[in-house]
């Protein structure tokens, strides 16, 4: 998972409503935008070799781990299959937006110390990022 010192992450029910931070945040594996790819050319393509174009781009995914109390796990249960707007804060303080709802979440391992939830969320984007 990618992530750097600095950044955060929120989310609000719309894009230009107010946001709320997500609660420890470990780290942000960002959505990677991916292009499906068209062949072209034929066979009167020169050389043989077929031409390419891009399609229809996917949104990707994104993921984040995050360090949750009981209740932070239970809200973000709340919010399994439901759209939700997302913004990065990078370190630079730019800032990415994208619609996506939850689609995964991994409990993983309860640390006995503190009783805190280490948690992986999968967060399906279903649109372009502005």
């Amino acid at each position: 998972m990618a992530s750097s010192y600095g950044c955060a992450l929120y989310y609000s029910t719309t894009a230009n409503g107010t946001y709320t931070a997500v609660p420890g945040l470990i780290s942000i594996d960002p959505p990677k935008l991916k292009a499906a790819m068209i062949k072209g050319g034929g066979l009167a393509a020169p050389s043989n070799f077929a031409t390419m174009r891009p399609g229809r781009a996917e949104p990707g995914e994104m993921k984040f781990k995050c360090d949750f109390t009981s209740s932070d796990f239970a809200t973000f249960k709340t919010m399994f299959r439901v759209g939700y707007y997302w913004k990065i804060v990078w370190a630079d303080s730019s800032t990415q937006i994208q619609a996506g709802y939850i689609s995964e979440i991994d409990p993983g391992k309860l640390e006995e110390e503190d009783n805190r939830i280490e948690t992986e969320v999968t967060v399906s984007m279903t649109g372009p990022p502005a």
